[in-house]
Order: structure tokens, then C-alpha cells, then sequence
């Protein structure tokens, strides 16, 4: 037997039972990329509105936060109710009517009110009022710079719901932020599938994906997320 010692895994993102991380930054995804997506050093693009990448998970996340960091998001981009980030219940499956739609919108060039950001969130029945809790989207109207960083985060637990926008990172300042409560009701999509943008909708290319967003360190989990620079180096 040779004698015991110690080595680092050359492996890095990863995808299982109910967390993932994705750098997006090595030229692949352990997502589904579907539609023109690019991959580069700086994360993989979303071409157009029809592109989006899918994260199936093989167990239900009841509570836990769903982050990434991105560049390009702009109320200049092409597009209506255009979603930077969703998920749901079923995968590459519609998510505007879906029984377990969360999604948080920044409305593209297309819409009267280009920029405006809107957050829904379903827990069991899209066809009951009591089911269905939005933010107050007319009072999320932040300025969108183009070439600035943000941390998008989706965040939901039994009883509640909500999304924070930070400029720069995750420990930057706040650009934009809700909560809604559930009413004590719980999220839990069988399957739970979650997206960067969106699947394709029922309203057309414009209602789905937020376009020219380039994103990275996706991260998918019911515990704290990490730091990303150490991360990368506990794995290379």
C-alpha cells in the first residue's frame, strides 16, 4: 500500500438533492443551457430573451435561497415583463401560471414602464386568489446601470417569500428588496426546477428571460452562501 496523502479534486460545480453551485465562469454549466447561451471568464450570457439556464433539482428545496452575481441588466434591454430569475414546479415548463411560480421581473424596453421590478410568488394554486402574493411593483422602480454588478437573491421559507437586489456583490448595498408573506403556507414543487431568466411563456419571447445578462456563482442551497473566491480555491 502506498502511504497516505494528501490532494485537491480538480472538480468544482456541482448539482445534488437540493444544492447546486455554478461558477459559470469554466465554460460550462452543470445546469441546462437552453437557447443561445454563451460561456466566457466573466459567466455565461443570456443572447436573447428566449435563452435562460434550468437547474432540475432531485429533491424539493421548502426553504433555502437561490443567488447569483450579474452584469447587463438594464430597463434598455429588449423585452415586456422579462424575468431575470424564476422557478417552479415541472422543468422547461411555463412559469406564469404555474402552481408554484416565484419570479422577479425587470421589465425590458417593451414595457410602458421600462426598469420596473416586479416579484411574484405562487404557493399551490394559481387559480386561488389567496394562493398568489406580489410585491407593490409601482414602488420598485430603481435606476438600472448597465455595466454595474448585481446580486440577485431569492430567498422563501413556510410563511414567506421575498427577493434583495444588492449593487457591487452580496455584501453591497441595497438596490432593490421586498418580502411577502404566505399566510403560513408552504413552497414545496414536486419537482422543483429553478431558472436563470425563465422558460419559455405563454406570452411570448418579450414575457420570458431579461436579455444581455451575463451571469455567475449561481448558488442553490438551504445554507449560507459561501464565499466564492475561497470556494475556487478549496476546489482548483
Amino acid at each position: 500500500w502506498s502511504a497516505a496523502s494528501a490532494f485537491r479534486s480538480p472538480a468544482g460545480s456541482f448539482l445534488h438533492a437540493q444544492e447546486a453551485l455554478d461558477l459559470l465562469t469554466d465554460g460550462k454549466t452543470v445546469g441546462q443551457a437552453v437557447g443561445d447561451v454563451t460561456f466566457g471568464p466573466d459567466g455565461a450570457r443570456l443572447n436573447s430573451g428566449a435563452a435562460y439556464i434550468a437547474y432540475p433539482l432531485p429533491e424539493t428545496l421548502q426553504a433555502g435561497e437561490f443567488s447569483f452575481v450579474a452584469q447587463g441588466i438594464d430597463e434598455g434591454n429588449p423585452g415586456d415583463k422579462a424575468k431575470i430569475i424564476s422557478m417552479g414546479e415541472g422543468c422547461h415548463v411555463d412559469v406564469t401560471d404555474n402552481d408554484y411560480r416565484v419570479s422577479v421581473e425587470v421589465r425590458g424596453s417593451d414595457h410602458p414602464v421600462p426598469g420596473i421590478v416586479a416579484y411574484r410568488m405562487i404557493t399551490g394554486d394559481a387559480g386561488e386568489e389567496h394562493s398568489i402574493h406580489d410585491t407593490n411593483r409601482h414602488a420598485h422602480l430603481p435606476g438600472w446601470t448597465r455595466a454595474q454588478t448585481y446580486f440577485v437573491k431569492l430567498f422563501w421559507s413556510t410563511g414567506i417569500g421575498g427577493y434583495e437586489i444588492r449593487e457591487g456583490g452580496p455584501t453591497g448595498p441595497i438596490h432593490d428588496a421586498d418580502t411577502v408573506s404566505t399566510d403560513g403556507h408552504p413552497y414545496k414543487p414536486t419537482p422543483h426546477c429553478l431558472y436563470v431568466g425563465a422558460p419559455p411563456s405563454r406570452g411570448g419571447v418579450g414575457n420570458q428571460s431579461h436579455p444581455n445578462m451575463t451571469v455567475k456563482n449561481v448558488w442553490i442551497s438551504a445554507n449560507d452562501r459561501p464565499s466564492f473566491p475561497s470556494i475556487i480555491s478549496r476546489l482548483q
